[in-house]
């Protein structure tokens, strides 16, 4: 937990799965993300989950990846609630 890593966050979290699901050409800045947890670990009743008035997230994520990997991520969020809206309905079918 003391160590340092000056690079791209998902080549660090790319180790641990072969398949390499996060190679999608985004990039995380590691460094701008140093001070992120320390406000879950200190003051866990602070996240609300509501996340579209906190901002807390968003603001480091922009900070990290910028506007373009953000834009990236919600298209992806929105495709995979999509996909899983659909695919709990042909279920239900």
């Amino acid at each position: 937990m003391d160590e340092n890593y000056d690079g791209n966050l998902v080549d660090l979290l790319e180790l641990f799965s072969p398949a390499h699901p996060l190679a999608v050409g985004t990039e995380i800045d590691n460094k701008k993300l140093d001070g992120y947890l320390e406000r879950f670990f200190n003051h866990p009743e602070l996240c609300n989950e509501d996340c579209n008035t906190c901002g807390y997230c968003s603001k480091y994520a922009l900070e990290s990846i910028g506007q373009i990997g953000c834009n990236f991520l919600k298209t992806l969020n929105y495709l995979h609630k999509k996909l899983a809206k659909e695919f709990y309905q042909k279920l239900d079918e």
